[in-house]
This record gives C-alpha cells, sequence and structure tokens, in this order.
C-alpha cells in the first residue's frame, strides 16, 4: 500500500495524541474508523520540526477513556502496515496490537491482531 505524496494531504485537526512506545511496549485498541493526513512534528532528538504522514486512529472509549478518542500514528512503516489491514475489509471488532520493534527513528511497529477471545 503506497502512501500519497505529502503534498496531496489536507492537515489533520489537533489536539494530537502522537502513538510513542519504548521499545517492547505494546498498546492494544479497535479502530472505529481512521484518516490519513498530515501534521508538523518536532522531533524530541533534536533534528529540525517537519512535515510529516498521520494515521490517525479513532478508537473506542473503552480503550482510550481520556479524551481525545484516537492515536495519531506517524511511523511510515506502521502507517503502510495499519493501512494494509483497515482497508482489506476487517471486521470493526478487530483488535489490533501495536509493539514497538527497536529504539529511536530507526524503530518500527509489529502490528498483530489479537485473536477474540472463547467464551
Amino acid at each position: 500500500m503506497p502512501l500519497l505524496p505529502i503534498e496531496q494531504l489536507t492537515t489533520l485537526p489537533e489536539p494530537y495524541e502522537i502513538i510513542d512506545l519504548y521499545a517492547g511496549q505494546a498498546r492494544q485498541f479497535h479502530v472505529l474508523r481512521h484518516e490519513l493526513g498530515k501534521t508538523r512534528i518536532v522531533p524530541r532528538d533534536g533534528r529540525e520540526p517537519k512535515e510529516v504522514q498521520v494515521l490517525r486512529l479513532h478508537v473506542p472509549i473503552s480503550d482510550k477513556p481520556l479524551a481525545p478518542h484516537w492515536w495519531d500514528l506517524t511511523s511510515k512503516r506502521g502507517i503502510v502496515g495499519m493501512l494494509g489491514f483497515l482497508e482489506s475489509g476487517v471486521p470493526k471488532d478487530t483488535l489490533f496490537r501495536l509493539t514497538k520493534v527497536g529504539t529511536g527513528p530507526a524503530g518500527a511497529y509489529q502490528i498483530d491482531v489479537v485473536p477474540a477471545a472463547r467464551p
């Protein structure tokens, strides 16, 4: 799933809830809907501010009780991986697990579908 050129994307409105996990840390959530856009970030490691693509993942209140009820994913590999799942027609009740592999800008996100619990 190739990404659109950043010039073709609209800026998503604030506030931003950037997913920023530590190596080995994971987060689980359901995705109600998603938006692909862009935002301007200021990297914490001292690099210059830049515009980046962002995938906004709207989640249920039960998955993220504090507002806003979305996560913003800025990792290009993470965006491509999530879009692959979301645009393939996965059911709305699919539970995703996002796990950070590696550290810093070279880190990546592993995306897994969590199997449904059996009664």
